[in-house]
């Protein structure tokens, strides 16, 4: 059944930035989409995949053991999240200029043999994907955008596995936010912008 796939990250739990952003996203397509079903994966939940994982992860289905085959359900399910989505939506901070360690967890249980190897690229081609980053510095344009290794490693992943290319909405800088410097709902704030963005590529979608 199709459904909106959200991806959580932070740890932060309602004090985050990127989890209060994703809110928003949420609510804003279910005024769009009427009924759709909203799925969420905590990414903290899943573990960092194992070596035995990543064998049966790169084991043809047919040939995976009775152990291999347990050992997958998890990678297949994750797979299948995505599969039957209708849109993707992964809300996430920077951590120390990368994917925090539970993000990419999530995104190594999604490298598999159903997802990339033995020629089965474009798994999630249908997929529209969006990615709201939140970062206490600015990453997003800028002097620092060099030492940002999150988007370029989500859109490799991506393009990697044929998916359509991330739509990212930047919540950045942060820090003014969590210092009081500025107001919340400061229309030139990072956090303003990103829920204007969120609203236009709802009703684009």
């Amino acid at each position: 059944m199709s459904h909106l796939l959200t991806v959580s990250v932070s740890p932060r739990q309602e004090r985050s930035w990127s989890r209060t952003l994703l809110v928003e996203f949420v609510d804003a397509y279910r005024l769009a989409h009427p009924g759709v079903e909203v799925v969420n994966r905590e990414t903290y939940e899943i573990p960092h995949i194992s070596w035995e994982a990543i064998l049966a992860g790169r084991t043809p289905i047919t040939d995976q053991t009775p152990e291999q085959r347990e050992i997958f359900q998890l990678q297949e399910c994750l797979t299948e999240e995505v599969i039957e989505a209708e849109h993707l939506v992964i809300a996430t901070p920077m951590y120390n200029w990368g994917l925090p360690s539970a993000l990419k967890a999530w995104v190594d249980h999604l490298v598999n043999v159903r997802t990339y190897y033995f020629g089965a690229v474009g798994s999630f081609a249908h997929v529209p994907i969006t990615v709201i980053i939140t970062s206490g510095a600015l990453f997003s344009e800028g002097p620092q955008v060099a030492s940002d290794n999150l988007r370029p490693h989500l859109r490799t992943i991506f393009h990697r596995l044929g998916a359509q290319e991330p739509y990212f909405i930047n919540a950045d800088p942060t820090g003014p936010l969590e210092r009081g410097e500025i107001a919340r709902d400061d229309p030139a704030g990072a956090f303003q912008r990103a829920i204007a963005e969120i609203h236009a590529r709802v009703s684009a979608s």
